[in-house]
């Protein structure tokens, strides 16, 4: 998913600089882990604007990597899987409209 939203802004460069906004929004809802947050920096970026990209979520990686959770980390365990699938389908409809 990291890399789906990694071209796509790649591709409209006008939302470029909202990526790491974008995987805020995608680990708050539980849609991404932090864990493939990780992945994804160290093997899976895709070329297309990577060094932007990898610049960009270089804080959250390290952060991320030392097992802290960033600031802005409003996760609750006790969320219900009802509002977590509607979660994701809504930031789904906000990032690919």
């Amino acid at each position: 998913m990291i890399n789906a939203v990694q071209v796509y802004c790649y591709t409209d460069t006008r939302i470029m600089k909202s990526f790491l906004a974008l995987i805020k929004v995608l680990y708050n809802t539980d849609c991404i882990s932090d864990q493939a947050i990780i992945y994804w920096h160290q093997k899976g970026a895709k070329p297309n604007g990577k060094q932007h990209f990898l610049k960009a979520t270089e804080g959250l990686v390290k952060v991320s990597a030392r097992g802290e959770f960033p600031s802005w980390a409003d996760r609750s365990s006790s969320r219900s899987r009802t509002r977590t699938t509607r979660s994701r389908r809504l930031s789904l409809e906000l990032i690919f409209g």
